[in-house]
């Protein structure tokens, strides 16, 4: 339904060395951007210790399991692309519902999108207002 679980595939010493990293990121960023600041990114123009985000990148059993659900095309742990999301310090809060690929892809046609992925029924007499 939208999501694959890989269950233990991360070594333990991994995650140990990610939240490592990823807590000094929170306090970069929140030193940078305040409180409330919710993401680091790409990690790889910050001053942090990029290794596990590198071992994350390359993991065998991870890019394996990746190509096998995807294709040997979808990559992952792109330093210059991802970041890492951060929960907010002082107040909760959080991001308004809204689709990163079509927002955030560079080049996409977003005539192709309107015709693959529109809401038809928003776009039908079938939704009224509820009154």
């Amino acid at each position: 339904q939208g999501y694959t679980v890989f269950r233990r595939i991360l070594p333990p010493t991994l995650i140990r060395d990610l939240r490592r990293v990823t807590d000094e990121a929170r306090e970069m960023a929140r030193k940078k951007s305040g409180g409330q600041v919710q993401r680091l990114q790409p990690v790889s123009q910050y001053e942090l210790d990029q290794q596990p985000f590198i071992d994350y990148g390359e993991l065998p059993k991870l890019v394996d399991a990746i190509a096998r659900v995807l294709t040997p095309r979808h990559l992952h742990g792109n330093r210059d692309l991802f970041g890492v999301l951060l929960e907010p310090r002082d107040t909760p809060w959080c991001t308004n519902w809204h689709r990163d690929w079509r927002d955030n892809a560079v080049g996409l046609p977003l005539e192709l999108w309107d015709e693959v992925f529109s809401d038809r029924l928003l776009q039908s007499d079938q939704l009224r207002p509820v009154r």
